[in-house]
């Protein structure tokens, strides 16, 4: 074989490597399901990430109105009034042998520790997050690793950043192209990486987890055919990415306009936001509405048309703020909201997806906004199947179905009901199970225990089960050992729980990711007996020593005083009566 040969075929080999390689390195499925986690009551929906090597786990809330990824750094200390702790698993980018942080150029807009490309935003209400843009590796849904991936970190956080499930954000919002001050956009990366020619994904949110498919979207949560209308590229004022806007026409209450005819306004959807959001005048528009369908006024006094109808007519309203008791015969009765849209498409807001439950009562899920836009909430993508296709700059509705992002089911196990001293480390491991619809243990699936903070929450004599996403976790009572804990071959994980050192209760949460349930632990801790028992004891076995010695003293004075002196004298005289001199005085004298 000849030099031009051997050329030839290491050029081949070469080339055929390459193709092999470049193969192998796209994804086997262009089209991915992620489960959500959260849901309709936390207000949330989120997954799991992990940045840096070695990995670093954290969590990050599904947004649709940003486009880059948020997460705290090990720095961050949250400006809240009432916490003014540090960030809850910040991301530390000193000991990731992969992290670096963006140097400072023109393009950035803040200088971060002189030499660094840093960001600061100041929201609406005046909350600051500012932090350092790093460039590290990123990985989510598992399976799917960004190298070189430039993201946020912030040191400085606003009240609303603050979760005890969520630690950053991971922004779904309208990509754009990035630039040296900007992070990247993850949505915008993995159609790169899937070499997409229809850059589509789409959100079927439930009202326990939910579902987002990348790169298109899935049969199985279409409930109704899908109607498309088309997107605004519109330049949001509130934030430095546009959102995922369109033209609404009208709202209406059982049919009836509650806008001005042809006056047409723009609505965006969000996942972080959870009610209907509108401007004050749209507000008042839709009260007054309801007030026509179901008040009668006289004399300036507003009083129902059918009393079971509650909350509507008078000074104390829905629209005031108040929450009254509604069963589900009694909400069936309210009107059916309508958000009129182009294209002849309509979203329909049965009453049941306008009110929301607060402890046994009703509130009405419709909020006042400074914004000049309206804000479709997540209350109504819960209704809806969500498709959001870039390539054709259009988003589409359908009713939604089996959008449960819920693929677990958690059991307890033991460890409820325990006492112990403070700062003592309970006997008995708190123990959670792990397994699927079908009962098969899952293993191998990381369970967080937190602390609670809320002992009004929880239920249960062995342990109570609820809802996800209804805990405050603040952390400030007892310690966990460890903190996440796998699930074993028999879909069981342990954690040990150390009592605070106040007295009082100590409840745990156990969270199990893509769980329809998570499980609580009640425990009491009580001051430490020990020593003031054995003080107790000693110092009555003292006070009994001196209480007897007392007792003895006393008793041999008494006996003392009883015993007469001893006359040596007397004595003597008294030993001869009846003795010798007795004798001679009995005796005849001669």
């Amino acid at each position: 074989m000849n030099r031009t040969t051997l050329s030839h075929s290491f050029a081949l080999f070469v080339l055929l490597s390459s193709i092999i390689t470049y193969v192998h390195s796209k994804p086997e499925n262009s089209v991915i399901t992620m489960p959500l986690m959260g849901g309709a009551e936390l207000g949330w929906y989120y997954i799991n990430i992990s940045v840096g090597n070695p990995s670093q786990y954290l969590t990050a809330a599904i947004d649709t109105s940003v486009m880059g990824i948020a997460l705290p750094s090990y720095l961050c200390v949250l400006n809240r009034p009432d916490l003014s702790t540090s960030c809850l698993n910040g991301f530390n980018w000193t000991v990731s042998s992969t992290s670096s942080l963006v140097p400072w150029t023109s393009d950035c807009t803040f200088v971060y520790n002189s030499d660094y490309c840093g960001f600061q935003y100041t929201y609406p209400d005046g909350a600051i997050i500012s932090g350092v843009l790093v460039t590290d590796t990123f990985n989510f849904a598992n399976n799917f690793t960004f190298n070189n991936f430039t993201f946020q970190t912030f040191d400085v956080a606003p009240a609303h950043f603050f979760s005890p499930e969520i630690n950053g954000v991971f922004g779904v919002g309208f990509p754009q192209t990035s630039t040296t001050g900007a992070p990247e956009s993850a949505l915008d990366r993995w159609f790169q990486y899937t070499e997409a020619t229809d850059k589509v994904f789409s959100l079927c949110l439930g009202e326990f987890g939910g579902q987002m498919v990348l790169g298109g979207s899935a049969n199985q949560f279409i409930g109704s055919p899908m109607q498309y209308v088309g997107l605004i590229p519109l330049e949001s004022e509130e934030y430095d990415y546009p959102q995922y806007s369109f033209d609404i026409i009208d709202i209406t209450v059982n049919g009836r306009s509650a806008l001005d005819i042809g006056n047409t306004q723009y609505a965006r959807i969000s996942t972080v936001v959870q009610s209907l959001s509108v401007p004050s005048i749209t507000y008042n528009s839709i009260r007054a509405v309801f007030e026509q369908l179901y008040c009668i006024t006289s004399s300036g006094t507003s009083t129902p048309i059918d009393a079971s109808i509650v909350g509507i007519c008078g000074e104390q309203t829905f629209f005031d703020g108040y929450c009254f008791v509604l069963d589900d015969r009694t909400i069936n009765k309210y009107p059916t909201i309508a958000l009129v849209l182009s294209s002849s498409v309509s979203l329909f807001l049965p009453p049941s997806n306008y009110f929301v439950d607060s402890r046994g009562r009703s509130c009405l899920a419709l909020e006042v906004s400074s914004l000049p836009h309206i804000t479709i909430g997540t209350r109504v993508m819960q209704e809806y199947y969500t498709v959001i296709d870039l390539t054709e700059s259009e988003i589409g509705f359908s009713k939604a179905a089996n959008c449960s992002g819920a693929l677990y089911l958690a059991t307890y196990i033991s460890g409820e009901g325990q006492k112990g001293t403070v700062g003592s480390t309970l006997k008995n491991p708190l123990a959670v199970r792990v397994t699927d619809f079908n009962g098969k243990p899952v293993s191998g699936l990381g369970i967080t225990f937190s602390m609670v903070d809320d002992p009004n929450q929880t239920s249960g004599e062995r342990g109570g089960v609820e809802w996800a996403g209804l805990l405050t976790r603040t952390g400030k009572i007892g310690t966990l050992s460890p903190s996440v804990a796998y699930t074993d071959s028999n879909g069981v994980a342990v954690s040990y729980l150390t009592l605070g050192t106040t007295p009082g209760k100590n409840i745990v949460s156990a969270d199990i990711p893509y769980c329809l349930n998570h499980v609580i632990f009640n425990a009491t801790g009580h001051e430490n007996i020990v020593w003031p028992v054995l003080w107790f004891l000693t110092l009555s076995i003292l006070v009994a020593a001196l209480v007897l010695l007392s007792l003895w003293y006393r008793r041999a004075q008494r006996t003392k005083s009883m015993v007469k002196p001893i006359d040596p004298l007397r004595d003597e005289d008294s030993s001869n009566e009846g003795g010798e001199w007795g004798d001679d005085d009995g005796k005849d004298s001669d």
